[in-house]
């Protein structure tokens, strides 16, 4: 399910929007509007809504075991989203860094909802940082509609919902070796696969849902799944992906022979400093693997060469654990290269 893709920014009536939340929060947590003590920082947030269905537990309960590692399991995925928002890593370890402990501080879980047990986290917008020196003491708590797309707690929480409709596609596609290549913006950690797995999927008979519920002070301007759903089916694809991930982010050493099968670079060649090529070879399994280098411009001009001719080439080089990848060695190895180049001698 994806959101509508808006292309205007509409003006936000802010007396509506919070009409609108005491209308919902008298719904969902019986108060009267009377006894609410609404403000706009109560406003400027979005819900993540998690699901948890068990049929061996009577709707809308929960044994307490499995709350205590429902809510552990929740704030872990909250942690690990976050520092996949601000330092994309395919596993965090150790101490998660101020910024992401300053935002899971000021986030809360709201009344559950009746009928089923739903946990509702709500995602304060905007993140204030006691770190930040540049911070403005005096500046209004409402933000511009330029800021939408830099709210920190937006950020997390379409994260949340892309890498989790990501990863369940992936799995249904058996696709999953492809989460191992994803570039930083779609980068999805370990940690989250964990942390999702952890939401009782050990369980027989268990459903788990996943949604959002979007801020009116903040329309979503961009297109973004807003329900997710796994079963105990899942659980151990999850758990896999999440050691593959975590065993890939370990710094590897590169070393093959293979071929070039892309080449890009700037085309006015006075300009051009350095090039991307894609390298295609096979691991050690005997499986097809393609890499993404940049080489500086003596090599990446070598590169064309193999190219244009399909000549095999050398590599060296190490996999750093943003998946980056710095070489020491880039050469071609073909005997007709050699020939050739013994003809100019």
């Amino acid at each position: 399910m994806k959101v509508n893709n808006i292309n205007t920014k509409p003006k936000v009536d802010i007396s509506k929007v919070l009409d609108n939340r005491i209308v919902n929060t008298k719904f969902t947590e019986n108060h009267t509007a009377e006894s609410l003590n609404i403000n706009n920082e109560y406003c400027a947030a979005d819900i993540l809504k998690i699901r948890l269905i068990k049929k061996t537990t009577a709707e809308g309960n929960i044994c307490v075991l499995d709350a205590e590692k429902f809510y552990h399991h929740i704030i872990k995925l909250l942690f690990a989203i976050a520092a996949d928002v601000k330092t994309p890593k395919k596993y965090h370890k150790g101490p998660y860094e101020s910024f992401v402990h300053e935002f899971i501080k000021q986030c809360s879980f709201g009344q559950t909802e009746k009928g089923s047990y739903i946990v509702n986290t709500i995602i304060p917008l905007k993140v204030e940082d006691k770190y930040d020196e540049n911070k403005n003491e005096n500046e209004d708590n409402l933000f511009t509609e330029e800021t939408y797309d830099n709210l920190f707690g937006r950020q997390v929480i379409i994260r949340i919902m892309n890498s989790t409709n990501q990863l369940k596609e992936a799995i249904d596609e058996n696709r999953s070796s492809e989460l191992l290549n994803l570039s930083r913006k779609d980068m999805i950690s370990s940690n989250v696969c964990e942390a999702i797995a952890g939401l009782n999927l050990d369980g027989v008979d268990t459903e788990l849902e996943i949604s959002a519920e979007f801020s009116d002070l903040a329309p979503i301007y961009e297109d973004v799944c807003d329900h997710v759903s796994f079963t105990n089916d899942y659980y151990e694809p999850l758990r896999k992906i999440g050691e593959e991930l975590k065993d890939d982010s370990k710094e590897k050493i590169l070393e093959f022979t293979g071929y070039v099968t892309g080449v890009k670079s700037d085309a006015n060649i006075a300009k051009r400093k350095n090039g991307i090529v894609s390298i295609s070879y096979k691991d050690e399994n005997n499986k097809m693997k393609t890499i993404k280098v940049t080489l500086n411009i003596e090599d990446y001009d070598i590169a064309l060469i193999a190219h244009r001719n399909g000549y095999r080439i050398q590599f060296k080089g190490i996999k750093k654990e943003d998946n980056s990848i710095e070489y020491s060695e880039f050469k071609i190895i073909d005997a007709r290269y050699d020939s050739e180049m013994t003809l100019f001698k």
